[in-house]
């Protein structure tokens, strides 16, 4: 006896194999277009920010990469948008900005140059969204984030050759200098646990408000206290007025010099060759790095922004982040966040600093410290580095 509904399901059935056929299709041309439609990079910074003063230009440093990644075919033959966010001075915008670039945008990583307090605020959308955020400023340190790569430089990868080199230089007295916030504050409590394992002493401390120009009680304090040496910790535009409140009331780097962790080249071009000659300066990149891939770096950089163009840790930083990054995806062999996230750690590279690598545990970078001597036309004589990078 025959089927009569044999027809019908011969029909069905044939329907269901071209709707099986028009789906892998689908999903094989949704697949190679996945795989060609350029990577979104999200960028963002204070546009009004006064700590420190140099935002744009780490922008500069980090679109640097990007272009020359493009130049060179991309990451995964894909070529790289930037999506560039200018944050109001207050943060209030900060998270929700954040979170727009994310999952309106579908950024794939996002780029940092604000200060520690910019982090903290961000760090949950991060984290919600399983998203990476690369930071290139310095912290306070006791940060830890399963989502956030710190390329700036920690607390103690300065802190504690910088004390052991005054000892040995028969500099024993401490005068800690620093902004009025909990940057300065924490950075200077390290100082101070080092200061005294070794038996040295701090013979004072003053913390001066963000921006502010008024020393008078300060420097009252480091005249009665006679220190051997000041360690300073200012942020931003603040040092300007610290360098000059020092020589008018005669204070030299002869007698007492100043060890600075923060100041930026932004701000040196405030101040005369001689308001701070002889004192010296703590990071992990000067410019006048001898090496062939520092001078690579700043020839591209004043090659595509102009001789004028600033370059210091924090911009190194950025833009050693990009290829930190572009190396991780590639391991990877996709761009998907969590995944990349499951080949950062370890990774390593040689930046225009020397070799870099993301710790285990805290993903900060291992550093190369060096201290610097400012010369009379504002460069800096390298005169101490560390053997080989130092853990953060």
């Amino acid at each position: 006896m025959k089927n009569k509904n044999r027809p019908i399901f011969i029909f069905i059935g044939i329907f269901l194999i071209n709707i099986t056929l028009f789906m892998e299709v689908s999903n094989a041309r949704y697949s190679a277009l996945e795989k060609t439609k350029p990577i979104k990079i999200g960028i963002f910074y204070m546009k009004t920010e006064r700590i420190p003063a140099n935002k744009k230009t780490v922008i500069s440093s980090v679109m640097l990469g990007i272009d020359e990644i493009n130049e060179e075919g991309g990451v995964l033959k894909r070529k790289i948008e930037p999506v560039i966010v200018e944050l109001e001075n207050d943060l209030s915008s900060a998270a929700e900005q954040v979170k727009r670039i994310i999952t309106e945008e579908k950024v794939s990583v996002v780029f940092c140059s604000g200060n520690s307090s910019v982090c903290e605020i961000v760090k949950p959308i991060f984290e919600k969204y399983k998203s990476i955020l690369f930071c290139s400023c310095k912290s306070e340190g006791f940060e830890k984030h399963p989502n956030i790569i710190f390329t700036g430089t920690m607390p103690n990868q300065q802190i504690i050759p910088v004390v052991k080199w005054c000892f040995e230089n028969r500099k024993e007295k401490f005068f800690l200098i620093g902004s009025d916030t909990s940057y300065s504050k924490i950075f200077n409590l390290i100082i101070k646990n080092n200061i005294n394992e070794l038996k040295g002493e701090v013979v004072g401390e003053a913390y001066i408000p963000s921006g502010s120009g008024n020393f008078d009680e300060a420097m009252q304090k480091i005249i009665q206290t006679k220190p051997d040496v000041i360690l300073n910790t200012i942020l931003g535009e603040s040092n300007v007025y610290f360098f000059i409140n020092l020589r008018a009331k005669k204070i030299k780097p002869e007698s007492v010099p100043v060890m600075s962790f923060n100041i930026t080249e932004d701000e040196f071009k405030h101040l005369y060759a001689e308001e701070v000659y002889g004192n010296y300066l703590v990071k992990s990149y000067f410019q006048n790095i001898d090496s062939e891939e520092n001078r690579k770096f700043i020839k591209k950089l004043n090659r595509k922004y102009g001789l004028s163009q600033i370059t210091d840790d924090a911009v190194e930083a950025g833009y050693f982040g990009v290829y930190l990054w572009k190396q991780t995806v590639e391991d990877a062999e996709t761009d998907n966040a969590e995944e990349v996230m499951r080949f950062i750690v370890g990774q390593n590279l040689n930046a225009p600093e020397g070799m870099v690598c993301v710790n285990v545990g805290n993903q900060h970078t291992w550093k190369t410290i060096r201290i610097g001597k400012i010369e009379k036309d504002k460069q800096f004589e390298i005169i101490w580095s560390s053997d080989s990078p130092l853990q953060p």
